[in-house]
């Protein structure tokens, strides 16, 4: 029975997975489970103050393994890309038996620092990538998508766990392949932000907002594209970015509306929650496009849903399995025009755009709740707990045989899989 969970995570203000895990925690103690904090941050991060005192928290980097196994039941390991929030995290999986959640499918930006890390800057990234997809790995695009596509990085961590959470299934059939135990598919669960309700001027303009770190895959320029592309929209509409932009993109995309003859979006950098409420007070639509889909979930789909805005999505990953009544779809990687057509219906008709938005939100408040994760969190923790001494054998076996230079696909390695499998029960390596 588990009743002591050590719960891995970054554990700064800064961190989305933080104020998840700091949300789910409080609802798992709520259950009567004892859970303990250990951070994951590497470097200046893990110097960052605690989010929060509620529950005992320690650093990850330099807790021995053998100290979480034997006083918890239980070790869950959040999972990002995002190195110096998990940089601590990937050495531990290998040292003791955890349960994974996986935030993001993509993991390149964990893995290769890491890698370089470990091999004191000589290039480990490549060694490591060579080696999970064979020693012809040569980067030769600069595509993001085929990038994801084909070195996701997932294969990396997904064999180290006893069992997985994804929180949409667009990673769900890789994972299934790699994972050493069952993967439940369970939608993520964020706090309500309290949003308040948009500007009630219908004769104003319309401010469209794109909310969390912005980068690339948020595809601004999409946004940008579908103001310049109409005049009504040219007149009326114009754009906010609320969170971190990196110089570089912000200079891309102040020329990308300088070419295009618009103003420039307004950028506010990394905000509070506090602050993303008083930003969000003006804005009257959400944009929350990716291509290509990198995480699992989405935060911001869940902050955008309940604040009572029309939100604007690609129509994949996470964001396909909203149901088509409570979005506005868009084209991936070509969402410009179906931008600029919704854009023009909001301006038509708001009224619409609000009775989505508030059925949006009831969803919402439901569907990501703390209490509809745990419920799915625990049957899944508790058989991960179950199959994890087979699969913990499995994978020391596996450690030995890879040192002697025996493969895990010849006859020999096969046949010791099956012979775990028969014998210690469900849960060896597939």
């Amino acid at each position: 029975m588990i009743r002591k969970i050590a719960w891995l995570t970054p554990w700064n203000d800064q961190s989305a997975i933080a104020k998840f895990s700091d949300y789910i925690i409080r609802e798992l103690q709520s259950r009567e489970l004892d859970v303990k904090v250990f951070r994951t941050e590497t470097g200046p991060a893990l110097a960052s103050s605690n989010l929060s005192d509620a529950v005992p928290v320690s650093c990850l980097k330099g807790t021995q393994p053998k100290k979480l196994v034997m006083e918890f039941d239980a070790i869950v390991a959040n999972i990002g890309d995002h190195y110096p929030f998990h940089g601590a995290l990937p050495r531990l999986l290998d040292a003791v038996p955890s349960f994974g959640i996986f935030h993001d499918g993509f993991l390149v930006n964990l893995a290769a620092p890491w890698a370089d890390a470990e091999a004191n800057g000589s290039n480990g990234s490549v060694s490591l990538t060579e080696a999970l997809y064979g020693a012809n790995f040569e980067r030769t695009t600069n595509s993001l998508a085929e990038l994801a596509t084909t070195y996701p990085m997932l294969e990396w961590l997904a064999p180290k766990v006893s069992g997985a959470i994804l929180h949409s299934h667009h990673w769900a059939d890789r994972l299934k392949t790699s994972c050493s135990g069952n993967v439940t598919v369970q939608p993520l669960a964020m706090p309500d932000e309290a949003v308040p309700d948009p500007p009630q001027n219908a004769s104003s303009n319309i401010v469209v907002a794109t909310i969390g770190d912005v980068n690339r895959n948020k595809q601004p320029d999409q946004v940008l594209r579908a103001i310049a592309s109409q005049p009504v929209l040219r007149e009326r509409c114009s754009y906010k970015l609320i969170g971190r932009v990196d110089p570089v993109e912000r200079k891309w995309l102040e020329e990308l509306a300088s070419n295009l003859d618009i103003p420039a979006p307004t950028f506010t950098g990394w905000v509070t929650d506090k602050q993303l409420i008083a930003e969000l007070s003006s804005v009257d639509v959400i944009s929350c496009l990716r291509y290509p889909i990198l995480e699992g979930g989405s935060a911001s789909l869940i902050t955008a849903m309940r604040s009572h805005r029309p939100v604007m999505v690609s129509h994949h990953g996470v964001y396909a399995e909203v149901p088509s009544d409570l979005v506005l779809r868009c084209t991936p990687g070509a969402e410009a025009e179906d931008i600029a057509s919704h854009l023009s219906a909001l301006i038509a008709d708001r009224s619409a755009a609000g009775r989505m938005a508030q059925r949006a939100r009831t969803y919402a408040l439901d569907a990501f709740s703390s209490s509809r994760y745990v419920d799915g969190l625990l049957p899944a923790l508790s058989e991960a707990v179950r199959q994890s001494p087979a699969i913990e054998l499995a994978k020391r076996t596996g450690y030995l045989l890879g040192s002697l230079g025996v493969c895990r696909n010849s006859a020999v390695g096969q046949r010791l899989a099956d012979h775990i499998w028969h014998n210690f029960g469900e849960g060896g390596y597939k």
